[in-house]
């Protein structure tokens, strides 16, 4: 199994209604690419947050599932439509067990 987290740091100009929209996209990636198993995202409640306001947890059965995930058209489309216009800066972390 392969689990893939990413905070996203997002820029001070976004607003609440871009964060909904991109939390929707995201979590919709599930219905449109067979290799994801779960994905969920939503708001960083933490304030050990660091600034990371978005997190975004997904789970593969292996890297190979992952790589089609992450070249995978709907995914590009969620990154350029939803996720590009409001990112500062983003952490990933992806973890095998």
């Amino acid at each position: 199994m392969v689990d893939h987290v990413v905070l996203f740091r997002l820029k001070d100009t976004t607003s609440e209604a871009q964060v909904d929209r991109a939390i929707q996209a995201i979590n919709g990636l599930s219905a449109k690419i067979p290799q994801v198993l779960s994905i969920r995202a939503g708001r960083n409640f933490s304030v050990r947050g660091q600034s990371h306001a978005l997190v975004l947890v997904s789970q593969f059965r292996n890297r190979e599932d992952l790589s089609v995930y992450a070249d995978h058209p709907e995914h590009k489309s969620v990154v350029k439509e939803f996720i590009q216009p409001i990112r500062e800066d983003l952490l990933v972390g992806d973890i095998e067990y």
